[in-house]
């Protein structure tokens, strides 16, 4: 477990975050026994009373209960971790948009910065998301900078996704074809007037 030093959340709610992110992650798998207080105390080097309030307040979610004279355990219930683990990804999601927003983006952006791997890599998307990150031109646009930002450094091959050339022309195909299309909908919208 990692704690932050000077942080303005008690220690207890900061580890209890952890463990339920832990648990909802699967790696403490369904109805695996978990390390006992005094073990997760020594291995974290914090005292035995606050990682106890720490699982009470995971217990608290109902993610763990104690069997007696054997230890806590990761609950059975499914449908009640699923339940757990959506308004987990809400609430981290309304918490990225509000910092997003708060770095001066707006909602509008944020698909396409997705999209073209701004955000996260696109070199390990599949399916749909890399047929979409394809038509991006923000992808074409990003990727000369990433050229310079990594030239001459071991993850240049990992993050680089194309050569000069190919993101200049496509950036000139795609501004083409975007012309084109927003020339004949905007020209058919006047006719249809």
């Amino acid at each position: 477990m990692i704690v932050a030093e000077k942080q303005k959340t008690p220690i207890y709610l900061e580890l209890a975050e952890q463990f339920i992110f832990y648990i909802l992650s699967g790696e403490y798998a369904m109805g695996q026994k978990l390390p006992s207080i005094r073990e997760l105390s020594k291995a974290s080097g914090i005292c035995a009373s606050t990682v106890q309030r720490t699982m009470d307040k995971v217990q608290r979610t109902g993610l763990i209960y104690t069997r007696r004279a054997t230890g806590k355990y990761v609950t059975y219930d499914m449908e009640m971790t699923m339940r757990i683990k959506n308004n987990y990804i809400l609430e981290q999601t309304n918490f990225f948009q509000q910092n997003f927003m708060l770095l001066g983006h707006s909602n509008h952006e944020m698909p396409q910065m997705f999209l073209s791997g701004s955000i996260i890599p696109i070199n390990s998307s599949s399916g749909a998301l890399l047929a979409l990150s394809r038509l991006m031109p923000m992808t074409y646009c990003l990727d000369p900078a990433r050229t310079v930002v990594y030239a001459g450094t071991p993850e240049y091959d990992s993050v680089v996704m194309f050569n000069s050339m190919i993101n200049f022309a496509m950036i000139a195909v795609l501004t083409a074809v975007c012309l084109i299309i927003g020339t004949f909908f905007f020209a058919r919208s006047e006719k249809n007037r």
